[in-house]
């Protein structure tokens, strides 16, 4: 249940004709962020920042390429400037370590009990991450327990700054998961910078709780229906449960079914589906298997350190919002499956269960319970829905993505705000495995960069090395249930995004590659769980384009001559492969654009229309990725009043450039400089992002807005300047209005 905390925050946000949103930060964002999912988050962007290949293919596996390395031997993975929230990051078992977070310019050195003998044979297992009073075993698992990756759920919060480097770069993968906050906005409690002090008991103890009844437990629900249902030899469809709310709105907050587990892989195919509010649409609609975190109902033949025999507990999925357990004697005859759900599921005014199935041959009965209750006072009013999409892809487009979720066009609408919440994506029925090496890639709001890129699949699952060849794991948040080697016909995995969650502000583009270079013919199939209102609440208010003289002129548009350059690119933003298999006399996956823009030193200025009744805007830049680290101040005034400008405090930076270092020693305590080769890639283009708080935007209908470049001198690695550094470039400008 809700903190007394944050409740209180809650409450202080309440106005009389509404309720501010307040979003929960930090430990809250675990220890309330099941209570709180169906919360809109607007004001809230997430971003991936991974050692991924910048060429678009997968060298050395998507590890080891770094910004820059630092003169006292850091290889970093990224920088930012602002004020947001690391919420989780990714290693593959301790390559890299010590791991370096610089939270507000203070580095915080974090290691694993590998590090300091990394070559032993065999390696210390299972280990720890340390401090372990910063980082316990549950919210920090190792390769172990995760088969093949270090993980890391530890909220850090920062201010002003955050930057990960790495002391080591042999096969040094990794992706973090972070939170941009607009400033201003209301949070659950203060910003405050995080140390290795921070001890995050609360947050360990509510992870804890997986797999068990204590998730949500049924004496919280105001009603709680109990009962059996029949599936008659030849009847294909159940309406299982329709029910209206009692005062006000409330929420679905369990769904439990239980059955004999000799039945249990066939019940894994019915499908369910869940309507909200008299909607035409299902708003939940896929295989009962996949929505508890599963590929297929079955109990599992071996698994890593767990050998089922048919007697006794057996989790197929051991997560916090759902579990699969087995349980009973198959000796006795009463050997059960037991499926649990704790997914918030809010709703108005009516809420109603269908399942059904293919094979109607078969009669099959099987218990169910679903728990109902109040919503909390802050989600009254700014709940989103709770959505699990479907989509099966039996044979991917080379060159193509796998396309898991467009939530442009869902129940016919072309607008959704909301934010993605997990996923559960079979990717092979063979068991290849060689489709791991697919990143995620998923877009929001029409970026045409991918805000979320990672370095593969199991990556995405929380394992590493193909999980260990193979091998099962079922965390939390995270796991590979099922698997060729434990007896099961698919290869599935899940992640589910609880602090980590992604935010949205009008449409959503969740994908996949199919294999390392979207070669892989496998068949995939996948569920994307997701929180979402048919209406935007980031509104495209305004654009320039630097190819439109006319643009630049209706917008006001100026820049110092003698201090800018304009100048056209021929290039690509940050996608898959040009060509498949390297073959340059094929057709180009992803052709090359030419845009023009400008390069300047000095300042730039220009007037841009917002929404009249906007809560701050989100500047949208296109940038040439060829100059590095790109650092200026932001200032706005309203044009009608021509008012002082205001300072923003937070810079906009951009770490990097186009050209990375590539550093992967042949051992595993060799020195980054030992091993260094530059790389330069054809994708020169970027979408990126900067939030502006409301205040500074309050009912104005135009502003001014005006960039000033603050140099930034660093070299790519010591004695070894970028090729390009001392600029500020603008290919074009969209402005996006909050509008919520």
């Amino acid at each position: 249940m809700m903190s007394a905390i944050l409740s209180l925050a809650l409450l202080l946000g309440n106005t009389m004709n509404s309720i501010a949103v307040v979003i929960p930060i930090g430990n809250d964002a675990i220890t309330n962020g099941l209570d709180l999912w169906p919360l809109k988050r607007d004001g809230v962007r997430a971003l991936m920042h991974s050692t991924f290949d910048r060429m678009g293919g997968n060298e050395a596996a998507d590890s080891s390429h770094y910004t820059h390395i630092t003169s006292d031997n850091r290889a970093i993975v990224f920088s930012e400037m602002g004020q947001g929230v690391l919420y989780f990051c990714r290693f593959n078992h301790w390559h890299g370590s010590p791991w370096h977070f610089k939270v507000d310019g203070t580095i915080h050195t974090v290691n694993e009990s590998n590090t300091a003998n990394p070559n032993k044979t065999p390696p210390v297992s299972p280990s720890l991450i340390y401090p372990t009073n910063a980082f316990p075993s549950i919210l920090a698992p190792t390769f172990a327990t995760t088969q093949g990756a270090d993980l890391s759920w530890v909220p850090m919060m920062f201010s002003r700054s955050l930057e990960l480097s790495y002391s080591r770069t042999h096969y040094g993968t990794g992706y973090c998961i972070l939170h941009m906050l607009q400033p201003e906005i209301l949070t659950s409690r203060p910003l405050t910078p995080w140390s290795m002090d921070t001890m995050p008991i609360n947050v360990s103890e509510t992870l804890a709780l997986s797999g068990s009844a204590s998730v949500f437990p049924r004496e919280n629900c105001s009603r709680f229906f109990d009962t059996m249902a029949i599936f008659e030899q030849t009847q294909s469809t159940i309406e299982l449960f329709s029910v209206g709310s009692e005062e006000g709105p409330e929420a679905i907050r369990i769904i439990n079914f239980s059955l004999p587990a000799s039945n249990a892989k066939e019940f894994g195919t019915y499908w369910i589906r869940i309507y909200f509010d008299e909607q035409e649409n299902a708003s939940v609609a896929g295989p009962m298997a996949m929505m508890f975190g599963a590929g297929e109902l079955q109990e599992p033949t071996s698994a890593s350190g767990n050998t089922s025999k048919d007697e006794g507990d057996v989790y197929l999925v051991k997560a916090y919002p759902a579990y699969i357990k087995f349980t009973g004697s198959s000796s006795q005859g009463s050997r059960m499956c037991e499926l649990i759900m704790y997914y918030p599921m809010p709703f108005s005014s009516k809420v109603r269960i269908v399942i059904t199935r293919a094979n109607a041959v078969d009669k099959l009965q099987f218990m169910y319970a679903i728990g109902i209750a109040p919503v909390e006072s802050n989600l009254a009013k700014n709940f989103a829905y709770f959505h699990a999409t479907y989509q099966d892809t039996p044979t991917p487009t080379p060159g193509r993505d796998v396309l898991m979720l467009d939530t442009k066009g869902v129940e016919g609408q072309t607008s959704w705000s909301g934010h993605l919440v997990g996923t559960v994506i079979t990717f092979s029925y063979n068991g290849v495995l060689n489709t791991l090496e697919g990143d995620p890639r998923f877009h929001l709001d029409d970026s045409r960069s991918p805000q979320i890129q990672g370095t593969g699949t199991e990556e995405w699952g929380g394992g590493g090395d193909y999980f260990q060849g193979g091998q099962r794991s079922t965390l939390p948040l995270a796991g590979h249930p099922n698997g060729k080697k434990s007896g099961h016909s698919v290869d599935t995995l899940y992640r589910f995004l609880l602090s980590d969650l992604i935010p949205f502000g009008y449409r959503a583009q969740v994908a996949i590659e199919h294999g390392g270079q979207d070669q892989s013919l496998e068949h995939y199939t996948s569920l994307v769980f997701w929180y979402g209102v048919p209406n935007a609440s980031l509104v495209l208010t305004d654009s320039i384009t630097f190819n439109d003289t006319e643009s630049l002129l209706h917008h006001n548009y100026t820049v110092p001559s003698e201090t800018s350059t304009k100048y056209t690119v021929d290039s690509r933003f940050e996608l898959g492969v040009d060509h498949l298999n390297g073959n340059t006399s094929s057709a180009e996956v992803y052709p090359s654009q030419n845009i023009s823009g400008i390069v300047h030193s000095s300042v730039s200025s220009f007037t841009v229309n917002v929404a009249p009744q906007n809560k701050g805007i989100m500047l949208r830049r296109t940038l040439d990725l060829a100059y590095a680290d790109q650092n200026a101040t932001v200032a706005i005034r309203s044009s009608a009043t021509n008012s002082c400008w205001r300072l923003l405090k937070a810079p906009w930076f951009t770490g990097g450039s186009n050209t990375v270092v590539f550093s992967d020693p042949s051992t595993e305590t060799g020195e980054p400089m030992t091993s260094v080769k530059l790389e330069t890639s054809n994708r020169r283009f970027r979408d990126v992002e900067y939030l502006i708080p409301s205040s500074a935007t309050k009912n104005c209908t135009k502003v001014d807005v005006m960039i000033t470049y603050q140099k930034v001198t660093q070299d790519i690695f010591p004695g070894q300047p970028f090729p390009k550094q001392d600029g500020w470039t603008e290919f074009g400008w969209e402005v996006w209005s909050i509008v919520y």
